[in-house]
């Protein structure tokens, strides 16, 4: 399942972003994005495995565990247009 970063705030920025499973670390990076911009960051696999996911931006963070189940066909952190994190999927 595709692991998603968006940014809909009208300017650029500048995201840490660690995604664990278990004691695994699945991506561990900073990725840049314009505004407007949606990248491709990891694939997470496993139905029913649960990942631990951790934004960072500005001094802000963001935690959530995101557990893959059926019919979940993304999932992602959007920056919103008042510069703070949200969570995102696509079901079926």
């Amino acid at each position: 399942m595709p692991f998603v970063l968006e940014n809909e705030a009208h300017s650029s920025k500048s995201v840490h972003l660690v995604i664990s499973n278990e004691s695994t670390v699945v991506y561990n990076d900073t990725v840049d994005l314009d505004a407007g911009a949606k990248r491709h960051v990891a694939t997470l696999t496993g139905q029913e495995n649960t990942y631990d996911v951790t934004a960072t931006m500005n001094g802000s963070s963001f935690e959530r565990p995101v557990t893959l189940n059926a019919g979940l066909l993304q999932s992602g952190i959007t920056i919103n247009e008042s510069e703070e994190f949200e969570y995102s999927y696509v079901i079926n």
